[in-house]
């Protein structure tokens, strides 16, 4: 769906971001690894994506990637701590 949250799959990669999400949070999170994620093509990319921390933590991360042409790193723009497993990745 144009603009919409793509279908959530299954992720099989760690996240790069480990430092902005502790940055962000003011925590430190460890590895974190990828288990969900869903896609909304804007002028870019957003990644929606459900990670678990090496503490067990579950947590919902908004990373926009930006147009190729660009040249620019992907960047994290929010966080949603205290997930559960079972819930379901949404639009934030």
């Amino acid at each position: 769906m144009c603009g919409g949250l793509g279908n959530i799959v299954d992720a099989d990669d760690d996240v790069k971001l480990t430092g902005a999400v502790n940055e962000k949070t003011g925590k430190n999170y460890g590895k974190l690894a990828a288990l969900k994620y869903g896609t909304q093509v804007v002028a870019g990319t957003n990644y929606f994506v459900k990670v678990k921390s090496d503490d067990g933590s579950i947590l919902h991360l908004r990373i926009y990637q930006p147009l190729p042409h660009t040249n620019q790193p992907a960047e994290l723009h929010s966080v949603q701590e205290n997930k559960s497993e079972e819930e379901t990745l949404t639009y934030f």
